[in-house]
């Protein structure tokens, strides 16, 4: 009996021990919102033992840019909306989740996936001592909407006006 009130008593100073310790571990952490194209996005990282200063997403190299000032090694989590930046390959008929690819001041970084689902998906990466720049790449991010609308419009709207002219004769 005493050896079991022992081990609680133990137990429980452990516990509030990594409680405690918690508190002291500096934390960065907020909620930033991105605008492209009119949509709000928002990014909620939180990142130990430095600070983010600016995200930013790179449509055409499909990146997510994230300059950073660390104190000491830490860890960033961040969650990544689908519909701003998504890692897919096509297997069959279907797209499939890809890994992303992060790179750490241009050198590829350890990091896990921890969480996804339909809206976003999760990342924890392992940030070294005196990082400045991390780089997650997907395979697909917002289009670039007004453009690739001007084309499209503008291409049906030339075949109805080349329709109408020609009553839908064969003029090739």
């Amino acid at each position: 009996m005493v050896r079991n009130k022992l081990y609680y008593e133990i137990n429980m100073s452990m516990k509030y021990i990594m409680i405690l310790s918690l508190l002291f571990i500096p934390i960065y952490a907020y909620a930033q919102d991105i605008t492209i194209n009119d949509q709000e996005f928002r990014l909620s990282p939180a990142l130990t033992n430095g600070v983010i200063r600016s995200i930013e997403l790179n449509q055409e190299l499909t990146s997510l840019m994230i300059d950073v000032e660390m104190d000491d090694e830490g860890m960033l989590e961040i969650t990544i909306p689908r519909d701003m930046l998504d890692s897919k390959k096509r297997l069959g008929t279907s797209d499939e989740d890809a890994e992303f690819i992060v790179l750490i001041d241009g050198d590829i970084a350890i990091f896990d996936e921890i969480s996804t689902n339909d809206e976003a998906r999760i990342l924890s990466i392992n940030v070294p001592d005196k990082a400045e720049m991390i780089e997650i790449i997907g395979t697909n991010a917002i289009p670039e909407f007004p453009l690739a609308i001007i084309v499209l419009v503008s291409s049906i709207a030339s075949l109805l006006v080349v329709r109408s002219i020609y009553g839908g004769k064969n003029v090739i």
